[in-house]
């Protein structure tokens, strides 16, 4: 298990303990405290469990920075993620490892999720590997990242790292770079991890993120709509953002429509196995909605 810190001393002795606690005993618990300034060290050096392993950095260097360190120390054959401020049901590890060990053609395994703290709820995912990955292309449901286990192998073999220019998008764009390296996805329908909600989440804040967010979803969508020219790329990625993105003109938005056209007439299947039914779906409601809004502004 990697688990990154920053200035995480009101919530890490919950999430540490939901790790010790767990039904599984045989695993290392990797915390990366990355440059905290508050309590988090003083906290984690009161803990006395020989599973538990701190890589204390000396400045804050970002999550992604901190998560890379995590899996380069792990030696385990799986690696899980979790954050600082969320808890992971008993069972977790035992079901994950217990599933990746008997289908081995799974590279990928996370879960459904509940909210808690400010917001309450169930967080649903898609199950099946093509499903997930035809998921990848919206950016939501598909892998919760502090759900995650995946074979050390990604990393270690095949070389899938976290890029730290991708920032708050980091986890979406290293499943894409999983994707493209061979990697086979599942989720289990049950919930795993009760995911915090809180205002001081980096996940928060995702406005900035609008052009890395363009530039990583790029990454699919060349994949998946191979016809797709660099005008065409550059038009329709705006109109599937999710992100509160800067407004968009109408001849850019109708160049979008006119590229989400050409993307559905495109249906030949790439070599990675994503749900076509789903991608043609995905991109016909964004599409409705550009349409909509298209003709309410005229």
């Amino acid at each position: 298990m990697v688990l990154p810190a920053y200035n995480a001393q009101t919530f890490i002795e919950e999430a540490v303990n939901s790790i010790l606690g767990q039904s599984l005993p045989d695993f290392e618990l990797i915390i990366i405290n990355d440059g905290s300034s508050d309590g988090t060290g003083t906290l984690l050096e009161r803990i006395g469990d020989p599973r538990l392993r701190v890589l204390t950095l000396p400045e804050n260097s970002g999550t992604a920075t901190a998560v890379s360190k995590g899996y380069g120390l792990a030696s385990g054959e799986f690696i899980a993620h979790m954050d600082a401020d969320d808890i992971s049901e008993p069972d977790r590890l035992a079901r994950q490892v217990a599933f990746l060990r008997r289908y081995p053609a799974v590279t990928v395994l996370g879960s459904a999720m509940t909210f808690f703290g400010e917001q309450t709820g169930r967080a649903a995912v898609p199950l099946t590997d093509a499903k997930i990955k035809s998921a990848l292309l919206s950016g939501v449901g598909n892998i919760y990242n502090p759900t995650a286990m995946f074979r050390r192998r990604l990393v270690s073999e095949k070389g899938v790292r976290c890029e730290p220019s991708r920032k708050g998008v980091f986890d979406w764009d290293f499943w894409i770079s999983a994707l493209l390296a061979g990697a086979k996805f599942a989720n289990l329908p049950d919930p795993l991890l009760r995911y915090r909600v809180h205002m001081k989440q980096q996940s928060r804040d995702l406005s900035s993120m609008y052009a890395i967010a363009g530039q990583v979803r790029e990454r699919l969508l060349r994949v998946y709509f191979p016809t797709l020219g660099a005008a065409e790329l550059a038009a329709i990625g705006p109109l599937l953002q999710r992100l509160n993105g800067p407004g968009l003109a109408r001849e850019a938005v109708r160049a979008g429509l006119a590229a989400i056209d050409k993307a559905l007439k495109y249906q030949k299947p790439s070599k990675f196995g994503e749900d076509r039914d789903d991608l043609q779906h995905f991109l016909r409601t964004r599409g409705a909605a550009w349409e909509k809004a298209l003709a309410a502004s005229s």
